[in-house]
């Protein structure tokens, strides 16, 4: 059944539940299963995994930006601006030189070049990873959610009091327990 099909179940004064009730707080909710007095179905979403992804995502995308502007977004580099995407095509687009040396001293600055070369792209196939799985962890955390029942009493209530004739003050209640 979809959000807006769930069966609600009827409070009256004598099954609302109170502080002093032994009814757990929150029981599991499968579709199709009865509604107990005093329970409301809550959907909720994997905020951990959301969460947990998010924070990943944003730190290797933002070490992806820190090498690109080391880099002057040059050479591809800009190509690391583009989440999840950007360091294959990075890594894709570079431009490799070939040395032509005479000279020892150039030999040893095309090594160099060339070592350089290779970190680069170590570190940005690695961030590439990092970040496809966490943009992965990210929308699994999207797609799931559970269902659970949840005793009405322990839901916050929030209501708005519109101002009443002949004063111009709004009120704003919530109401719960934690």
């Amino acid at each position: 059944m979809g959000a807006a099909q769930r069966p609600r179940a009827a409070s009256s004064e004598s099954s609302t539940p109170t502080s002093n009730d032994p009814r757990p707080p929150v029981l599991p909710y499968y579709d199709g299963m009865p509604v107990p007095p005093g329970y409301r179905v809550v959907n909720h979403p994997a905020t951990g995994i959301i969460a947990g992804g998010l924070v990943g995502l944003g730190a290797s995308y933002g070490a992806g930006i820190i090498v690109g502007a080391t880099q002057g977004f040059k050479n591809a580099a800009g190509w690391l601006g583009a989440p999840l995407v950007g360091p294959w095509l990075a890594v894709a687009e570079r431009k490799y030189e070939q040395c032509k040396t005479t000279t020892v001293e150039q030999a040893r600055a095309c090594v160099q070049h060339a070592v350089g070369e290779v970190q680069f792209i170590t570190f940005v196939a690695v961030d590439g990873v990092f970040q496809l799985a966490t943009g992965f962890l990210t929308l699994a955390g999207l797609l799931s959610s559970r269902d659970e029942l949840i005793r009405e009493d322990l839901l916050p209530k929030v209501s708005l009091i519109p101002p009443t004739p002949g004063r111009r003050e709004w009120a704003l209640s919530v109401q719960g327990r934690f």
